[in-house]
């Protein structure tokens, strides 16, 4: 059970709520996690408080990053992919992948942009197979995002980032 609490403070330009929520310990350096913001209303301090404990507890709540998709798979290909697939993995993610994707913000990711690179690749020529590598790639990639703690467990598994694109009708029976 995530534990929080809200302080008053009063300042010169009047009173503020601060609220303090525990996200547990960090896994790499061993050291206590908190986020912390501040609001004018008590009420608006409970409100935010309930819902970061929330999702502490359903497992969702997540330290604030700025890596991009790109920097992500490239930490994935360089520490979970072993060297005789490496290339392959390289190839998909340096051709497909980095150039379309690679400059979102992983936190930032959503079903309707992964959707939207799943068409646009389609759409330039691209085989379905191709397509489904990317998809392979990056659901594997957001697998260590999450043992990380950069994103939420649920936000991968429930909001389903990647769902597996469609064929296109000349890809079937092949």
């Amino acid at each position: 059970m995530a534990r929080g609490s809200i302080r008053k403070h009063e300042r010169a330009e009047g009173v503020r709520y601060e609220v303090v929520v525990d996200l547990g310990i960090d896994a790499v350096t061993g050291r206590r996690r908190q986020r912390s913001k501040s609001f004018k209303t008590k009420r608006e301090a409970q409100a935010a408080m309930t819902t970061w404990l929330t999702e502490i507890d359903r497992g969702v709540a997540v330290d604030h990053s700025r890596q991009t998709v790109g920097d992500l798979l490239r930490y994935w290909l360089d520490t979970h992919v072993r060297p005789k697939t490496l290339q392959l993995y390289e190839d998909t993610v340096d051709r497909h992948l980095a150039p379309g994707l690679g400059h979102v913000p992983v936190q930032k990711l959503t079903p309707a942009t992964v959707q939207a690179f799943y068409a646009d690749k389609l759409a330039a020529g691209a085989s379905a197979w191709a397509v489904a590598a990317c998809h392979q790639r990056l659901k594997q990639a957001l697998k260590t995002a999450v043992r990380l703690g950069i994103v939420g467990a649920q936000r991968v598994r429930h909001g389903h980032a990647t769902t597996r694109p469609a064929p296109r009708d000349d890809d079937v029976g092949r």
